[in-house]
């Protein structure tokens, strides 16, 4: 390129020219910059706000920048919190439902409890109603039976009326040949003809609860087929098909697996027939049909068989005849015969060699069938546990093992003596002639008794080898022991034989701490209730190696489990007893055997003077005062229209209609009727003019008789029984009074304010119908106290038209009844307010009272009737008024009988003999109660005022606590009483119980009870109770007692008796 072209030219001209050095112009740059300088930095320093003004324009940038910075951490925070309130409120919503959840929860648990209420009301309802239709129809079936019965002698006694002469004449023909048959085979039998408790002959059948049915048969041939495989048997007599049909059944069930059924056939004699059976005059005959597991133990022979046959026995006859034959169908071992020939009967066979192996027919004057006789076979064994009785029967029974223990001993002619000094017994159960030994043994027997007769020198003491006697001797060597020891097991049942007081220290076994089945006292608990022994019981702990021997014993049963096999050795362990605790129990036993038996048998002339200081020998309704006319002597004799409580008829009734009575019989009593009397009653059931025949004898039980009564009983009977029953009933006015639900005391003495209503206002008192004491099947529609327990209130009768219209008297009318206002109705009827109302003695002998000791100051004032009253005479009126409602009927009579020989416990009550009557139960509801100590310190002082006094207590009470505590040997009060139900529960209202145990089963034991206690020459109690003081009523009256000793459990001195034990 050169340099002169164009492009040359171009790239020169673009090049940068060098700059040309220029002072001046240099200088004055640098002097327009100094100028500059100058004048910008005055301009600021004369304008400092536009410093500021720019800064300002900065500001609000920044601070929307801080202000958004904030506003985002609020945001979040806001947003947090939000989320906290939100999981807040679903937490309370939660809660919310949780708590809608429980409300609803709750209140439907309260609907189901309103509908738990409901059901268990209505429940409650339907039952109520189911007993009561239970009650009809047990009722009902009562009164067809009886009808059924009275049916059926009604056409026995028209058909005997056809063959009567017949019979008697065939009797007369066989009846020397029969005697002298019966005389040869059985010398002791003799000719006594033992009835039956029912009369329906010739077929005569019962129940009871351990079988389903049993039945006597009269006049029976039964006759065996020559290869024993047929059995027929022959009902002679008027019988009916019915019967023949009820007598294969029996048979057929008794000979199962030993007859075929098709092979048993049942016939009736021709009728018309003359040949009546020669065996009319035989024993009567049991056929009894033994289990198999019951033939080698005695105790199962005891209870299974001997136990079960006398129950059977004991529901067809009042007394079970001594000359009883029992015939066994299957044979049995000798240990089961040795126990019925030792406790039932003498007379024990096998079926086949009285019948089977005769070629001819055998007959029976009276043959007992029945479930009583194959009960063990078909139902197995009472005494074990695998049986039907969950529990165990109510018929083991202190009363039913004491009446068995009663016929053993009557029927082998055993006494009762006392022996001349204590006897300790030992049950030895080594047997044989190389002491062969057994379970559950004493050891060291013999160093034990040498032990025995050192320490205790005034007694005798035996060990008895029971298994090497007899059955008559084993009962006669426990029936004379005061002391029993022994073991558990089969021997040990011997216990059932020991006399009333008797003390049985029963040796229990190692109990290991999970022992279930087999445990100490098993035995004891379960089949012996028995309240007239004093068991002491001697426990062994299992740590006490040295006193047991617990080995398995060769040749012996035992579990296969390793477990229950100890348990079973610990249960039949053998026993080493120790000297010093044997003695703790023995010597309270023997020191109060001691002190009763002189009591009962050696204090017999410190008796005969009665030495009582006063003022107790003054009665308690004179107040103290010794002005006036006091006691009464007790008459000669009662008028016989009054019919008053005759005791000695309680003892002994000798009726046609009940048979012979088997207890104690007495001379007339101190309010009895004369011998050979006659009474007419009504409306009792019995009919009018019967005469009653009282047996006397010197024996008879009336116990310390003192001779004295309250002033006027005499004549205030005979006036209340004068007013009672009008010579015309048509012109009487009436007043009807209506019982209320109460106890038995109560209602008497309500009912007799009620006398005093009819006294005072000129009418005659009847009793409404309908009485809850009397609205039994007992009473057979006999619905007052004077229709089905006491005689007659009155001799007039109303219609029930006339009693459904008389008005019911308000408290505002009683002072028009009291003033005889004539416009009253002829029939008028009160309640249960009487007693508040009309409290005091009637008007009509007032006069004569004044004549008396007996206060006639005001001592109580009643609000209803605006009047005060003395309660002595109050009392007094009361007395009178018992004296007369409580005048049993001769059916009374015969019950009172009966259960006296069935239900009494103890010693026969002996003169000078204390009564206690004891009420606790519900009583602390209404007022103040005593412990048994109280009522022992008060007995305690009653002898001191009367020396004559024994300690034998009859003790009156319905709390078995209290029994026990005076059974009790260790406080030394041999004590009587009657064996029923108790009443344990003091918060169970006494009303309840009665409804429980039957209205009539407690009035009976009630009058049983009064019966018994005023026998006795002392009486404690507590005057708070009505039955208190009915009992010191009746003895004052018409038991001539008034002048026996009474102590008062609460109050010390008789002036401070409070006789309407209301508090004031």
């Amino acid at each position: 390129m050169t340099p002169s072209s164009p492009l040359s030219q171009a790239v020169q001209a673009a090049k940068p020219r060098e700059p040309k050095c220029n002072t001046r112009a240099v200088v004055v740059t640098i002097v327009s910059l100094l100028f500059l300088i100058w004048a910008l930095s005055e301009a600021f320093a004369a304008a400092p706000w536009r410093a500021s003004v720019a800064v300002s324009r900065w500001q609000p940038h920044r601070n929307k920048t801080q202000q958004a910075t904030i506003s985002s951490v609020q945001i979040k925070k806001s947003q947090q919190q939000h989320v906290q309130q939100q999981q807040r409120l679903q937490e309370l919503k939660q809660q919310h439902e949780q708590h809608l959840q429980v409300l609803q929860h709750l209140q439907q648990q309260q609907e189901q409890i309103k509908n738990g209420v409901q059901k268990l009301r209505d429940l409650e309802h339907q039952l109520q109603q189911q007993q009561h239709l239970e009650q009809r129809v047990q009722d009902l079936k009562q009164q067809h039976e009886q009808h059924l019965q009275v049916l059926q002698q009604l056409q026995q006694q028209q058909e005997q009326v056809h063959d009567g002469v017949q019979r008697l004449a065939d009797t007369g023909q066989h009846m020397p040949q029969a005697q002298q048959a019966m005389a040869a085979t059985n010398p002791a039998a003799g000719t006594r003809a033992v009835l039956p408790t029912q009369s329906v002959f010739p077929v005569a059948c019962t129940s009871l609860e351990m079988s389903k049915r049993s039945c006597v048969f009269q006049d029976v041939c039964l006759q065996s087929a020559a290869d024993k495989k047929g059995l027929s048997a022959v009902l002679h007599g008027r019988v009916q098909p019915a019967h023949a049909d009820m007598l294969k059944q029996h048979l057929v069930k008794i000979f199962e697996g030993i007859v075929n059924a098709a092979n048993i056939t049942v016939s009736i004699a021709p009728a018309g027939s003359s040949s009546v059976p020669a065996s009319a005059l035989q024993p009567p005959t049991i056929i009894w049909r033994p289990a198999g597991a019951n033939q080698y133990s005695f105790g199962h022979a005891l209870i299974n068989e001997a136990f079960s046959a006398f129950l059977v026995l004991q529901n067809h006859y009042q007394q079970i005849p001594e000359n009883l034959q029992l015939l066994a169908v299957g044979g049995w071992h000798p240990v089961l015969r040795n126990v019925l020939a030792g406790t039932i009967t003498g007379h024990a066979a096998e079926f086949d060699a009285a019948v089977a192996a005769s070629p001819a027919a055998t007959c029976f004057s009276q043959l007992l069938v029945g479930d009583g006789g194959y009960i063990a076979a078909s139902r197995g064994s009472l005494a074990g546990t695998g049986t039907s009785f969950g529990r165990e029967p109510s018929f083991f029974s202190s009363a039913n093992w004491r009446k068995f223990r009663q016929h053993a001993l009557q029927m082998h002619g055993i006494q009762q003596e006392q022996p001349p000094k204590p006897l300790i017994v030992l049950n030895d159960k080594r047997f044989g002639a190389i002491n062969q030994t057994d379970r559950r043994m004493l050891l060291d027997i013999e160093p034990l008794v040498s032990n025995l007769i050192a320490l205790y020198p005034q007694a005798e003491v035996r060990a008895v080898r029971f298994r090497d006697l007899n059955m008559t001797e084993q009962i006669h060597q426990v029936a004379h022991a005061n002391v029993f020891i022994t073991t558990q097991g089969s021997s040990s049942f011997l216990l059932v034989f020991l006399p009333e007081g008797a003390t049985c220290v029963y040796v229990g076994s190692p109990r290991s701490a999970d022992a279930t089945k087999w445990v100490p006292f098993y035995e004891l608990d379960r089949w012996f209730p028995l309240t007239y022994v004093q068991f002491q019981r001697y426990e062994v702990a299992l740590s006490s190696t040295a006193e047991y021997d617990a080995n398995p014993m060769p040749g012996h049963w035992a579990p296969g489990d390793p477990a229950e096999a100890r348990e079973w050795w610990l249960y039949n362990a053998h026993v080493r007893l120790q000297l010093d605790r044997l003695k703790v129990i023995l010597d309270p036993a023997l020191q109060v055997l001691s002190a009763s038996m002189d009591a009962l048998d050696g204090s017999v002339a410190s008796r005969q003077q009665r030495s009582v200081p006063a003022p107790w020998h003054i009665h308690h309704v004179f107040n103290g005062t010794r002005e006036g006319r006091q006691l009464d002597d007790c008459p000669s004799e009662w008028p016989a229209e009054l019919q008053l409580w005759d005791p000695s008829k309680s003892w002994s009734v000798n009726t046609s209609s009940l048979g012979p009575a088997t207890g104690a019989t007495g001379d007339k009593g101190s309010a009895g009727l004369m011998a050979g009397s006659t009474i007419n009653t009504n409306n009792t059931g019995v009919a009018a003019g019967r005469s009653v025949i009282l047996h006397g004898n010197k024996n008879a039980p009336q116990k310390g008789r003192h001779g004295k009564t309250l002033p006027l009983t005499l004549e205030a009977l005979q006036y209340l029984w004068k007013h009672q029953h009008p010579a015309n009933c048509s012109n009487q006015k009436f007043v009807v009074y209506a019982a209320v639900l109460s106890g038995i005391g109560s209602v008497l003495h309500v009912l007799s304010t009620a006398l005093r209503a009819g006294l005072d206002s000129g009418r005659v008192m009847v009793e409404s119908p309908g009485h809850f004491l009397a609205s039994t099947s007992y009473c057979k529609g006999n619905t007052t106290l004077g229709g089905c327990y006491f005689m007659p209130l009155t001799n007039c009768t109303l219609s029930a038209q006339e009693l459904a219209g008389a008005p019911l008297l308000g408290q505002e009318q009683y002072h028009r009844l009291l003033a005889r206002d004539p416009k009253l109705p002829r029939i008028v009827r009160i309640d249960g307010r009487a007693p508040w109302l009309l409290t005091g003695e009637p008007l009509a002998f007032a006069s004569q009272l004044s004549t008396t000791s007996i206060p006639p100051a005001p001592s109580y004032h009643n609000y209803y009737e605006g009047a005060s009253y003395s309660l002595q005479r109050f009392w007094w009126w009361r007395a009178i008024a018992s004296a007369y409602i409580v005048r049993p009927n001769e059916r009374t009579y015969a019950e009172l009988a009966t259960r006296m020989r069935t239900k009494v416990v103890g010693g026969e009550l002996k003169d000078g003999c204390i009564g206690l009557y004891v009420r606790h139960g519900d009583k602390h509801m209404e007022n103040e109660v005593f412990s048994n100590e109280q009522y022992e310190r008060a007995v305690e002082k009653l002898r001191s005022i009367d020396a004559s006094l024994t300690r034998q207590l009859f003790l009156s009470t319905e709390d078995g606590a209290t029994v026990a505590y005076y059974r009790n040997i260790s406080r030394g009060w041999p004590t009587t009483y009657v064996d029923m139900p108790m009443k344990n529960d003091p918060n169970k209202p006494n009303i309840e119980y009665m409804a429980q145990h039957g209205y009539h089963e407690e009035m009976l034991n009630g009058l049983l009870n009064l019966q018994m206690i005023l026998e006795c020459s002392g009486f404690v109690g507590s005057i708070y109770s009505n039955w208190a003081r009915l009992i010191e009523e009746m003895r004052s009256t018409v038991r001539c007692k008034a002048d026996a000793v009474y102590v008062d459990v609460k109050f010390q001195e008789p002036v401070g008796f409070n006789y309407v034990f209301r508090r004031r």
